[in-house]
């Protein structure tokens, strides 16, 4: 089946497994598990029913094969599966296809080594870890992954593809292995204690954004007509990198809700486009929109926010009218967590008259 049918229907499952492995010996799972919750990895592991490895058949996203690097390399670590330890390579020595012909290591945490020099030794031992992932929505529903990682690719790398499988985004999501939050650019090998078949927990959140506000709420005002022949734009250029989360449009001053169409693009390049209902106006003046995804944004790119106001969409005339900001110009002296953290531009060929000094666009949300 296409694997954007297949994303669809995992989510409709309270709880269910998807599987993601470079190796040959994945088999279609399901869970079978009707709730899970945290736990310790002994808890994870030795459940009396097999909580987590209580498994049946069933479809599977199956993803393509990629191909293994190297196992043995000097000084890196490498996982034993018979003994389930990691060993690092103190040496080795190779044939001419690259294949190791001798190797000595030495136990991680240990001084006495030990040498291999036959195939059947060499296979115990590999540099990817099969593990569970666990990502609870808020919704409430849990979705296993087991997965086969690289144990020095960052995570953040290594569990993009997984995630998106199912229909999530891993930069929204924080990682925790026995009670503890793991950095998303650490790797397998740098998590201490973790062993093959433990889990990691995702949660997604990122914790509050952070905002930069351009405009002071005594210099607001209420009537900013829009319609389907203008668009306001705005350019903010961050002077550090970021990762842009969002941004804040205002809200109307006659009604509760409005159709909006907004666009965003990083560089020139379009990066999402979306049409909404804007409404649940926060603290009387703000609609604040959370982007699809989470958007790496280097030092000194523009971030153009592009949108389309409207009392109705399907009546290019009929106004609107929304809140507004005036002396923008001021911005650099407007009291944000981040004082001079943005540059804000005009952006060309705007539609309407927001721009530096006044208009739309009160806010950028963002996480450093």
């Amino acid at each position: 089946m296409e694997s954007s049918n297949f994303s669809k229907q995992l989510l409709k499952q309270e709880t269910h497994i998807w599987k993601y492995t470079f190796d040959d010996k994945h088999l279609p799972f399901t869970s079978e598990i009707s709730s899970f919750k945290e736990k310790t990895q002994e808890e994870l592991r030795g459940d009396s029913k097999g909580a987590i490895l209580n498994l049946s058949e069933s479809d599977v996203f199956r993803t393509l094969k990629e191909a293994n690097s190297p196992v043995f390399n000097v000084d890196k670590l490498v996982y034993n599966v018979v003994k389930d330890k990691w060993f690092r390579v103190l040496d080795l020595k190779i044939d001419e296809h690259s294949n190791p012909t001798w190797v000595c290591l030495v136990e991680r945490d240990g001084v006495e080594t030990i040498e291999l020099s036959t195939q059947e030794e060499f296979d115990q031992y590999e540099s990817s870890l099969k593990l569970l992932v666990s990502i609870n929505f808020p919704s409430g529903a849990t979705t296993i992954l087991e997965v086969n990682l690289k144990i020095y690719e960052k995570l953040e790398i290594a569990l993009k593809f997984p995630f998106e499988g199912i229909g999530a985004s891993i930069s929204f999501y924080k990682l925790f292995f026995d009670g503890k939050e793991i950095d998303m650019k650490a790797c397998i090998a740098s998590i201490e204690g973790i062993h093959r078949g433990d889990t990691l927990l995702a949660s997604e959140g990122l914790g509050k954004p952070c905002k930069f506000s351009r405009f002071s709420e005594e210099f607001y005002k209420s009537e900013w007509d829009m319609n389907l022949n203008y668009h306001d734009a705005i350019i903010f250029i961050p002077q550090k990198d970021i990762k842009f989360c969002g941004f804040t449009s205002f809200a109307a001053s006659d009604t509760t809700e409005y159709p909006f169409r907004y666009q965003i693009n990083i560089d020139g390049v379009i990066v999402e486009k979306e049409e909404k209902i804007a409404t649940d106006f926060e603290d009387k003046y703000y609609c604040r929109h959370r982007l699809n995804s989470l958007y790496p944004v280097k030092a000194g790119q523009k971030i153009e926010i592009i949108g389309w106001t409207a009392k109705d969409f399907s009546n290019l005339s009929d106004y609107i009218y929304i809140y507004f900001g005036s002396q923008g110009e001021k911005y650099k002296e407007i009291q944000n967590e981040h004082m001079g953290l943005f540059v804000i531009e005009t952006k060309d060929e705007r539609g309407n008259w927001t721009n530096v000094s006044e208009g739309n666009f009160p806010e950028i949300l963002y996480y450093l």
